[in-house]
């Protein structure tokens, strides 16, 4: 019996050791969930409340800003009698394409520049066409003025400015001469034909 008795503290006391045992790693297993815990919540936190800087605007290059100026009416009074595209020339007998638009005009109207611009020729030789001047307004843009005669003094590489007098109206002839005095104009981009009327206020007039 007293055998029992000693072997009973000895089991306790074995019983209190792992108690204690499983007791601290328990508490050191809290410990350390708590500061994993911790340390997620502080690297969540700092990320969600962290903004990313935004990116400044850059300007947009000239050429993308850029945007093509309304050009102003060659002549003050407005007639279209020929419109850009497929027609039927009436002095030649033919039909073909229009390159430009007619502006019909008497003899000695004034003939004004479309757009600032250098004046890139003064065409007096094909006798078709009649004189012949051609603007050159940058980026590609040129226009024409045909059946003209041209201001005084005016020659190739001369600066002119929107809305200033570069000609007159001529007397009709050459491939258009059964049309009657008038304006031809035209205008190119990158050296192709483009219809006028995309660039001129005719609505306006």
């Amino acid at each position: 019996m007293q055998e029992e008795k000693d072997k009973k503290p000895a089991k306790s006391r074995r019983m209190n050791k792992y108690a204690r045992f499983y007791t601290i790693v328990g508490v050191a297993s809290l410990i350390l969930a708590g500061a994993i815990i911790g340390t997620a919540t502080a690297i969540g936190n700092n990320s969600s409340t962290t903004v990313d800087k935004p990116q400044e605007e850059q300007p947009l290059p000239d050429d993308e800003t850029k945007t093509e100026e309304t050009m102003s009416m060659p002549v003050l009074q407005v007639t279209l009698t020929g419109e850009h595209g497929f027609y039927y020339n009436q002095t030649l007998g033919f039909y073909g394409h229009h390159d430009g638009v007619d502006f019909a005009a008497e003899v000695g109207a004034e003939v004004f520049c479309v757009l600032d611009g250098v004046v890139e020729s003064v065409y007096k030789a094909d006798l078709l066409c009649g004189t012949e001047i051609v603007v050159d307004h940058g980026d590609g843009l040129k226009t024409t003025y045909r059946y003209v005669t041209e201001s005084e003094g005016l020659k190739a590489g001369d600066k002119v400015k929107k809305g200033q007098k570069i000609a007159t109206v001529a007397e009709p002839s050459g491939a258009e001469y059964k049309d009657g005095a008038h304006l031809h104009f035209e205008v190119t981009k990158e050296g192709a034909a483009v219809d006028p009327a995309g660039y001129l206020p005719l609505g306006e007039k």
